[in-house]
């Protein structure tokens, strides 16, 4: 039995990659583009656009910082309806779902509808980026000189509100029992000397405008975001 055993392994061995191969072959280009269009997506920040008026592409010489084209507005809402939604979402078995969750879950909608809003500059060139990663910051705990830490909540374009309550509980419960990549590596930073760190952010900008920096780096930093947002609740600011 064993040596039927040792020989059924060894052609499965022999037969796994031979499989894969003609799996591989039988493919249709369509099936082929797909699959490479996802392992991109995992290994890069966005995908570059080049269909744009021509104009979108002076305005990155003229304005180039965002400060440049910044535009500021201020709306009222009622949000009547918004907290019936809430308290029924509660009832539903959500404990703290709040109107934190229902902002979220209307941005990610925003996105997936209007991926044009979720689009970065790098290097005077306009990329549309490849998740919708939204940046947040949390305090530990609730108190005043409790540390901060910054979270990245990433969604997928379909998510509903239960799914954006269910990802930003996760991670939130994860960041404040655990430091996480970013605050590691913000440590670390900090214990350099000014001139190091300033070569060190040299570098690193260098490498951010020629989109070389690695993905590893972008996933985790909360520089590189569809957006930042603060709950002014969790930082116990009514």
């Amino acid at each position: 039995k064993r040596y039927l055993q040792i020989r059924h392994e060894y052609v499965n061995m022999l037969l796994t990659p031979t499989l894969l191969i003609q799996g591989g072959l039988c493919m249709t280009k369509e099936e082929k583009k797909a699959l490479k269009a996802s392992k991109n997506k995992a290994k890069k920040e966005g995908r570059r656009i080049r269909t744009l008026d021509p104009m979108h592409y002076v305005a990155l010489y003229v304005m180039k910082t965002r400060n440049d084209a910044t535009n500021y507005f201020s709306e009222k809402l009622d949000i009547g309806t918004v907290e019936e939604y809430i308290k029924k979402k509660r009832e539903e078995g959500l404990n703290d779902f709040s109107i934190m969750h229902v902002f979220i879950a209307a941005l990610v909608r925003m996105y997936s509808q209007h991926p044009e809003m979720n689009r970065f500059v790098r290097g005077r060139r306009i990329y549309a980026r490849n998740n919708i990663e939204i940046v947040m910051t949390v305090k530990k705990e609730m108190k005043l000189n409790a540390d901060d830490t910054v979270i990245k909540l990433i969604y997928p374009p379909e998510a509903t509100a239960e799914d954006v309550y269910r990802i930003t509980n996760e991670v939130v419960k994860s960041a404040l029992e655990t430091n996480d990549d970013f605050d590691g590596g913000a440590k670390a930073l900090n214990k350099m000397p000014r001139f190091l760190m300033r070569i060190v952010m040299w570098f690193l900008e260098k490498l951010e405008f020629f989109g070389l920096v690695p993905r590893a780096l972008t996933s985790v930093s909360p520089f590189h975001g569809s957006l930042v947002i603060t709950s002014l609740a969790s930082l116990c600011i009514p």
